[in-house]
């Protein structure tokens, strides 16, 4: 949410492609907290909530920073 605030500025910093490749990649890296923290709890490292919080605050980390940044 954070991102699409921050290009909605008179002047577009970053073209339509990049824009959806930002988009890509915050899904992957969501993905992909999710399914290292799922597998570490799997394995016992972690108890089921806990992994369950891991994708919630990486997006709040990312939206921290996006918000920082704009």
């Amino acid at each position: 949410m954070g991102l699409t605030l921050g290009m909605l500025r008179p002047r577009r910093r970053m073209p339509l492609a990049g824009a959806v490749a930002v988009g890509i990649a915050l899904t992957m890296v969501l993905w992909a907290a999710s399914v290292i923290a799922h597998a570490i709890s799997l394995g016992g490292g972690l108890s089921p909530w806990t992994a369950g919080a891991i994708p919630g605050l990486v997006s709040t980390l990312i939206a921290v920073a996006a918000f920082r940044r704009g």
